[in-house]
């Protein structure tokens, strides 16, 4: 599994195309995934109406050069997503997308994909729009998650799934570790021909995937494979993989088969990037150990009433009905949320925190100075 590494300093035009052709050329060249006339999708992270600056959203200048690239092999390039909440022609055009001369594929259709080899389901509900294209190119930014540690390649194939049938997973899925296997399961059968990683401005610390901090890192990463690039991403902002639930749990993946090209790690290396601090881990043991434990100490959502603007975002998106909207503010049930963490995703005003207990946090410190 070769993974390539470029740095890229600017989201200027040119720099951008130069460090994106750069690592699909140390790929073997865009032409050995698009042939003349074939239809090829691109799927960036667009989690809502958000403005480039805000480090939320996959840039418009990475899907303006892949656009590019893809013109070059003679394919046809369009662009389809679906966030979980907002509209999304709005957030088509907020993001910036909306000037880079690609049509926009709205995911909004239903369909019930076989899964082959199948680690958690037989079927997944994916957008059927999907299906109409030859290729798909997946285009994500890094950015920490509260649920998954970070959101890379893997994660971003979750916006296959339409609107906000995403949260009906999360309900279904209420434990870790079988949320990330049906992530594994999407995209193997998904099967992305390329992965893209917007690295050059991501985002980092306890807010992520929405209210984190932007932090420079000034690279480019790609691969046919998404796992193997989140695996060296890790490395790259000194997280270890093992650390990560999707990587975790995949037994599958072997990263002695890595091969890099490009870039070296130690000259990306970030030891300052702010991982999740509040992150749960996987426990080991009988399921029902494994769900006392995550009442204990699993981190909680957390309403700050001086942000709160009373949009109902929160309400409508939480399908396990852990939310009561009927005082001036939104009221946890913290027995009925399954910490899916869907609500400060879709929170626009930064109003919820996700906060761990004390417990959690001290083991924490003291795994970091043991570990």
């Amino acid at each position: 599994m070769k993974v390539s590494l470029n740095k890229c300093l600017s989201y200027a035009e040119e720099d951008v195309y130069r460090s994106i052709k750069a690592a699909v050329d140390n790929l073997g060249g865009i032409s050995s995934f698009i042939k003349p006339n074939q239809k090829v999708l691109l799927k960036p992270n667009m989690l809502g109406a958000h403005t480039p600056d805000k480090t939320v959203n996959t840039h418009p200048a990475i899907l303006k050069a892949v656009i590019r690239l893809v013109k070059e092999a003679k394919g046809i390039p369009f662009i389809g997503d679906s966030p979980g909440f907002d509209n999304p022609k709005k957030a088509f055009k907020v993001s910036g997308y909306n000037e880079i001369c690609a049509e926009f594929i709205e995911f909004k259709t239903p369909y019930d994909l076989p899964i082959a080899n199948s680690r958690r389901f037989k079927t997944i509900t994916i957008a059927k729009e999907i299906l109409d294209f030859d290729v798909v190119i997946n285009l994500a930014k890094l950015k920490t998650h509260h649920l998954t540690g970070i959101t890379c390649a893997v994660k971003n194939m979750f916006g296959c799934i339409p609107g906000i049938l995403k949260s009906g997973y999360h309900v279904k899925l209420p434990k870790k570790e079988d949320f990330c296997l049906m992530l594994l399961d999407l995209i193997d059968n998904l099967k992305p021909a390329l992965s893209i990683v917007d690295a050059v401005s991501a985002m980092e610390g306890n807010g992520g995937p929405v209210s984190g901090s932007p932090i420079r890192l000034n690279f480019i990463g790609a691969s046919q494979s998404a796992q193997a690039l989140d695996y060296i991403i890790c490395k790259i902002i000194n997280i270890n993989p093992k650390d990560i639930p999707t990587i975790k749990v995949d037994d599958r993946f072997n990263p002695e088969t890595i091969e890099l090209i490009g870039e070296k790690i130690e000259d990306l290396f970030n030891s300052n990037f702010k991982r999740i601090e509040t992150l749960t881990p996987i426990f080991p043991g009988p399921a029902f150990l494994q769900n006392i434990l995550n009442k204990m100490i699993s981190e909680k959502p957390m309403l700050l009433k001086n942000k709160c603007t009373n949009c109902g975002n929160c309400y409508k998106i939480c399908l396990s009905k852990a939310i009561d909207f009927s005082k001036k503010y939104p009221i946890f049930n913290y027995d009925k949320c399954i910490n899916c963490y869907c609500c400060a995703e879709m929170c626009p005003s930064k109003a919820i925190e996700i906060k761990a207990n004390n417990l959690i946090m001290l083991l924490q410190r003291l795994y970091s100075r043991i570990r």
